[in-house]
């Protein structure tokens, strides 16, 4: 079988992530001596580059637990003061690392020197597009499903209005997103939901399955109101802000299955703009060794933002680990050709 690159990719991205592509990792605080600048990376291989390119100038604290990557993550409530106090905060702005977002949206709002680094940024164009299904693939089974015994294997949210798929459940956490919600307009989604056999559901109104959803319990109430169709999801926009989604099936007004391991956010805006990114597109962007170059020299440029007089040291620090993310990806391509 012949193998691309990208399948190379996505066949090993946790390794590669945590394994080749970091190199040989220590544990966050066992090493180093802290200056007086201090900042936070919202999870290990953030940390681990950020670590690199800092040496012992500034000191990186990762807050999630090493083996955590942040999906269905939930920070401690002193996380967002902490991270304000502290002089730089690399994350990646993707709804997979929500609670990041948030800590970064509200620190935008405030008025902190906080240098916020979206290790993604200027990536728009690059990211990958996760593999979408076809008209086909969303058509219902015809068999018998027990709504108390039936078990979802996959869950897929379309765009009412373009037809795309947005957001994918895997397992217990979320990939994508949901579109944006104008402030006095609506933005409606469909629900794909498939039981372990992979055999697509019948979700509608006169079916045996309805789709919902509903704010979770403490979040913001006041953005968004919702409302179910049966066989689509609609948000009207109330204000401008976040909120978090929990999507149910429903059958005789039970609720059989949900979201509740990792919610999901959306978002009310005061209007619609274009995005270069892909609708869906793969959110693991550090596994890829040419985009992690990027990001080790979106990182670098930010660190020298907010600690000018180490500006040239993290640039320099940051061309030798881009050096050795070339390496690795030399050896994917040469894999890719011998496969």
């Amino acid at each position: 079988m012949k193998l691309s690159r990208r399948s190379l990719l996505c066949a090993s991205t946790g390794a590669l992530a945590l394994g080749t592509v970091a190199g040989c990792l220590s544990e966050p605080g066992e090493d180093g001596s802290p200056g007086e600048t201090e900042g936070y990376a919202a999870f290990f291989t953030l940390w681990d580059w950020t670590e690199e390119i800092v040496g012992d100038e500034i000191e990186i604290t990762n807050p999630v637990d090493v083996g955590e990557m942040g999906h269905g993550w939930e920070p401690p409530a002193d996380l967002q003061r902490n991270v304000a106090g502290s002089d730089v905060f690399v994350y990646l702005d993707t709804p997979e690392f929500s609670w990041a977002q948030d800590i970064a949206d509200e620190i935008a709002d405030e008025d902190v020197d906080t240098v916020l680094i979206d290790a993604m940024g200027g990536l728009e164009n690059q990211l990958l597009p996760m593999n979408e299904e076809t008209e086909a693939d969303r058509e219902p089974a015809d068999a018998e499903f027990d709504p108390e015994t039936v078990s979802i294997g996959d869950f897929a949210v379309y765009d009412g209005q373009t037809g795309d798929e947005t957001a994918d459940w895997h397992i217990d956490h979320w990939h994508g997103e949901l579109p944006a919600i104008p402030v006095d307009g609506s933005a409606a989604v469909e629900g794909i939901f498939e039981d372990d056999e992979g055999r697509v559901l019948p979700v509608g109104t006169d079916e045996q399955f309805q789709f919902d959803a509903r704010i979770v319990d403490g979040a913001n109430e006041d953005v968004l109101e919702i409302a179910s169709e049966g066989d689509e999801v609609i948000f009207h926009g109330e204000e401008t802000g976040r909120t978090r989604v929990v999507f149910e099936l429903v059958a005789d007004g039970e609720v059989v299955w949900d979201t509740s391991a990792d919610n999901v956010t959306a978002e009310v805006v005061e209007e619609l703009g274009d995005d270069a990114a892909p609708d869906f597109y793969d959110p693991h962007v550090w596994a890829d060794p040419v985009l992690a170059q990027r990001m080790v020299e979106t990182i670098a440029d930010g660190l020298g933002e907010a600690d000018p007089d180490n500006a040239e040291l993290y640039a320099a620090n940051a061309a030798d680990y881009v050096e050795r993310l070339e390496d690795v990806h030399d050896q994917f391509e040469q894999l890719a050709a011998d496969a």
